[in-house]
């Protein structure tokens, strides 16, 4: 008889209840952190391709003697088949989920790179423009940033 007036140490179904929610808070509270961490990261290894195809661009104006021609694939990415390096920095772009539309001629380029996650553009061109747009707008007809 004792034994039945002992009160039993246990958790509560509201105790337990608490708990899940307590964690499934947690849970998402890092889902949430981690998504935005990797597309930080995809961005960032976007904006670096993109840098360095900022270089090869003007490489590509010195040596070849024709100015911007071969650099792009008129309304497409990078031309791969000028140097094997904006063939890298293509599929790196890609590889990350970004897209690039890019236009050229003798003395002008613009490219416009669509970043990972809906983050919007970012655009170069041969006048310096380094930074991010709202749409894609490098055409045939509009060869600068913003």
């Amino acid at each position: 008889m004792a034994k039945s007036l002992q009160k039993e140490k246990a958790f509560t179904l509201i105790e337990l209840m608490i708990i899940a929610a307590v964690l499934a808070i947690l849970i998402t509270t890092i889902v949430i952190v981690q998504k935005s961490s990797v597309i930080r990261s995809k961005n960032t290894r976007i904006l670096a391709a993109v840098a360095e195809a900022r270089k090869m661009a003007e490489t590509i104006y010195l040596k070849e003697g024709t100015g911007y021609t071969t650099f792009c694939n008129n309304g497409g990415g990078f031309n791969s088949l000028t140097s094997k390096e904006l063939d890298i920095l293509q599929k790196d772009i890609q590889d990350n989920g970004g897209s690039v539309v890019c236009w050229a001629s003798g003395n002008s380029y613009c490219a416009s790179i669509e970043l990972f996650g809906d983050k919007g553009f970012f655009c170069i061109d041969d006048e310096g423009h380094f930074g991010p747009t709202n749409n894609q707008i490098c055409t045939d007809e509009n060869a600068v940033c913003p």
